[in-house]
């Protein structure tokens, strides 16, 4: 706990970006974005850098509800972990719920149904809220519908 503490008054707190907030809030926080790509048609996903950390935000209606962090010369500690997961919950917070491999983790927030999900290789920390893991979940087919027609 003091850790998280400790690393809370080290990083900016223009670093937490959050869940829900829109494009005009995200420009404000960070500056211009470095990148924007489609996420899936009509939808964008803008990538930011900021106090040493790569932030990518996928918007539907308006809001941000998937959000990808990126340490840019390192792996993200534990503690970081956790503060951006305190930091983008909703009410209970969140609680690591499994560990498929040596490599992921998955955290949720019950009461909000948020979800997260950290991935050693490729080093990113993916947050979503329930209707960013359905656009996440409809790419995802889609993707997979594209590169098997025609088998």
């Amino acid at each position: 706990m003091k850790q998280i503490l400790l690393l809370s008054l080290l990083l900016p707190m223009t670093c937490f970006g959050r869940l829900g907030e829109t494009k005009e809030q995200l420009d404000a926080r960070y500056g211009t974005p470095v990148k924007t790509e489609v996420f899936v048609e009509g939808i964008f996903t803008y990538t930011y850098v900021k106090s040493g950390y790569s932030f990518g935000f996928t918007l539907f209606d308006g809001k941000a509800e998937t959000m990808n962090i990126r340490k840019e010369d390192g792996r993200l500690s534990d503690e970081e972990i956790n503060l951006f997961l305190t930091k983008n919950a909703l009410n209970s917070g969140f609680e690591l719920i499994k560990t498929e491999n040596v490599w992921t983790k998955i955290y949720a927030e019950k009461t909000s149904g948020r979800m997260a999900y950290f991935q050693e290789l490729p080093n990113i920390l993916t947050i979503f809220t329930p209707k960013g893991f359905k656009l996440y979940s409809k790419r995802s087919e889609t993707e997979l519908k594209q590169k098997t027609d025609g088998f």
